[in-house]
């Protein structure tokens, strides 16, 4: 098993990203069925898991050393673009929101989820 310190860390496509929750957004909104919003829920969940770790790569490895001025960037550019990734976030939370597979959506995921969604 690899330690930390030997994670290889790159950083994510910033502009990859923004597509895929904007996809992902449409996508939710268009589904015509739950089965299909399923699919993309799950999908777009697994997408999102390296852009997540490459994030917390990075954040961890900032706190242990404020002074790795790499790290600092990276830290730097999530920061710049964190707003744009929220509003984003946003735009799909809305979509499953307003979707009309809500209910079954809860039914399997429960409610937690969305009323953080609501809450946002």
């Amino acid at each position: 098993m690899k330690t930390f310190k030997e994670f290889e860390y790159s950083r994510p496509d910033f502009e990859k990203e923004k597509e895929a929750i904007k996809k992902y957004a449409a996508d939710i909104a268009n589904a015509k069925s739950y089965e299909e919003l399923r699919e993309v829920f799950l999908a777009r969940e697994e997408e999102e898991k390296q852009f997540s770790v490459m994030s917390d790569v990075a954040y961890i490895r900032n706190s242990i050393d404020t002074n790795d001025k790499f790290y600092a960037d990276e830290m730097s550019a999530y920061y710049a673009e964190g707003g744009t990734f929220a509003v984003l976030e946003l735009d799909a939370s809305k979509a499953l929101l307003e979707s009309p597979f809500r209910k079954e959506f809860e039914a399997e995921f429960g409610t937690l989820m969305t009323k953080r969604m609501e809450m946002s």
